[in-house]
């Protein structure tokens, strides 16, 4: 159903997708089996969005990954409200179009 929308500029998933971290940062994960969902990396690709925000392993973790067309998404994974640090994070449209991270909190 939401391949139906061809594009879109913000898309929020609750499981975190394949494939987003950075081999610079594996180590941060290690002992977490199966890390992402493979689906939520096919929608990532289909519709192109600018950012993607996730949760669900209530971890913090940003990162920007490369699209097959090269365009880029913004990876924004956040932890549990109850850890408090890195559990929100707040965005704005710049007039060029861009999507910028305000703060992370």
């Amino acid at each position: 159903q939401a391949l139906e929308y061809e594009r879109a500029d913000i898309l929020v998933l609750h499981e975190w997708p394949a494939s987003i971290i950075a081999a610079e940062d594996l180590e941060r994960f290690s002992g977490s089996q199966n890390i992402g969902n493979e689906y939520a990396s096919f929608l990532i690709e289909a519709l192109q969005p600018k950012l993607v925000l996730c949760g669900h392993m209530h971890r913090n973790y940003r990162n920007t990954i490369s699209l097959p067309s090269d365009a880029e998404s913004y990876i924004c994974c956040l932890t549990n409200i109850k850890q408090k640090q890195k559990s929100i994070a707040i965005f704005r449209r710049t007039p060029a179009q861009e999507i910028i991270e305000l703060i992370e909190s």
